[in-house]
Order: structure tokens, then sequence, then C-alpha cells
């Protein structure tokens, strides 16, 4: 593999990287603005749905 090849095969690589990353803050942002208006903190501890537990695990990964 030449240096050249290398070299586009991290950029491609990083790039991937970084997409991924801004996609995570997206999706995060997403679900908290999604819990902070559909409904309260309180409510959302006491009474966890599916869409708040994806969000959750979303926010831990």
């Amino acid at each position: 593999m030449s240096i050249a090849k290398r070299t586009r095969f991290s950029l491609y690589i990083r790039l991937v990287y970084v997409m991924d990353s801004l996609l995570n803050i997206l999706v995060l942002f997403g679900c908290l603005a999604f819990l902070i208006f559909t409904r309260s903190w309180s409510f959302f501890f006491l009474f966890p749905k599916s869409w708040d537990l994806i969000c959750l695990g979303t926010f831990i990964l």
C-alpha cells in the first residue's frame, strides 16, 4: 500500500468517525429535547417508556 493510498484511507476513517460522532450528538440532543418538551423529568424517572430507554441508552453510549 502506497503512502498516498494509506493517507486517503486514514482520511476516510477519520471522516466516518467525525460523522458518527456528530450523528450521536444530534441524536442525543434530539432525545433530550423530546424528553424536555413532552414530559417532566420526574415523570421520566418514575415511568420510563421504551423511547426514553432508547434515548438513555444512546446517551450512555
